[in-house]
């Protein structure tokens, strides 16, 4: 009788131990979607992503059912005109956090697929390289205020 726990006990903990640790770590605050004119199919969305651990964590990709596509981009500045640069990639460094922020890194939503407006909700899934995904949900606001 005692082999069957034991057994059992040997094949569960390394189980339990590797799906602990496949969890999502990355937390997400502040998602939000900027409202845009009917006719706009590129939105923007920005949050703020905490990474508690002792390792950089890179977020890949997010999709999302409510675009064809979505970019990292950086605003920057040259000869005092707003210019958007692509990333491939977003690192949340360890120990740290990470804004997507107007004016700064914010993720392109391109090919909206129906109307959103002001209070609207909308899945978006953080695709990260070395740990599970994450499906976070983002509230469509005027500006950050709302």
């Amino acid at each position: 009788m005692k082999k069957i726990p034991l057994l059992i006990n040997a094949l569960l903990i390394p189980f339990l131990a590797w799906s602990a640790h496949a969890q999502p770590i990355i937390t997400a605050e502040k998602i939000w979607i900027r409202e845009a004119p009917p006719t706009i199919d590129v939105l923007a969305a920005y949050m703020t992503l905490h990474n508690p651990t002792d390792q950089d964590i890179t977020l890949i990709c997010v999709k999302s059912p409510a675009f064809t596509d979505i970019m990292f981009h950086k605003t920057e500045i040259v000869n005092d005109i707003a210019k958007m640069r692509h990333a491939d990639e977003i690192i949340i460094p360890a120990h740290t956090s990470f804004d997507l922020a107007p004016g700064g890194f914010h993720m392109m939503l391109m090919g909206k697929k129906y109307q959103l407006k002001k209070g609207d909700e909308v899945e978006l899934t953080l695709i990260f390289k070395k740990i599970n995904n994450k499906k976070i949900i983002a509230t469509v606001k005027k500006s950050i205020t709302d």
